[in-house]
């Protein structure tokens, strides 16, 4: 076999996967999160990216609910929301759900996110369900 010729190949086939890798990286589309109730995610197809940008005291209802056969939860639908206590911005792709200050760098937080659900009990209170969701810090 020549390795000249193999060696080529193997750049060329690399050359063209980068491309094609390039290629199907859709631009996000970004809105306000006021938008979004106002027909912003219209011409959102779902393919690409979505950056919701949050102002400081943007609120966003949360909706909690909870499917057993052998539990209910009471009240049945617990008045929440999430509250942006800063400009931030919010990344919703293919890797999941990223947050970011300046609205460019999402990856590479000083500390990653987390979700937590057990049972606590204690002495001075009396048994709880916590669940508990931690985004990343940057």
């Amino acid at each position: 076999m020549n390795t000249r010729f193999g060696f080529a190949r193997s750049f060329a086939l690399i050359a063209l996967l980068g491309l094609q890798a390039c290629a199907h990286t859709p631009d996000p589309m970004r809105l306000a999160l006021t938008q979004i109730g106002k027909g912003g995610l219209a011409g959102w197809t779902g393919k690409e990216p979505l950056i919701i940008e949050f102002q400081a005291g943007d609120r966003l209802p949360v909706h909690l609910e909870l499917g057993s056969e052998d539990f209910s939860l009471e009240p049945n639908a617990p008045a929440l929301e999430l509250v942006a206590a800063r400009h931030c911005f919010v990344r919703f792709d293919e890797h999941g759900v990223r947050s970011s200050p300046d609205g460019v760098k999402f990856d590479d937080p000083k500390e990653p996110g987390s979700f937590r659900i057990g049972l606590n009990a204690t002495r001075e209170q009396p048994p709880r369900l916590d669940v508990i969701l931690r985004a990343p810090r940057h």
